[in-house]
């Protein structure tokens, strides 16, 4: 039986003395938004 299974990673990047924390949580959290709409699902999947 052939399963499609589709797979994300967030890489960071540098965060500078600057960024706050709610700054980069806020460009984290974008990343997941963008993985979501590019079809990621977490959870179960049977």
């Amino acid at each position: 039986m052939t399963r499609k299974l589709i797979t994300a990673a967030a890489q960071m990047g540098p965060i500078s003395k600057s960024e706050t924390r709610a700054d980069t949580v806020s460009r984290l959290l974008e990343m997941m938004r963008e993985a979501k709409a590019r079809g990621l699902r977490i959870g179960s999947f049977y």
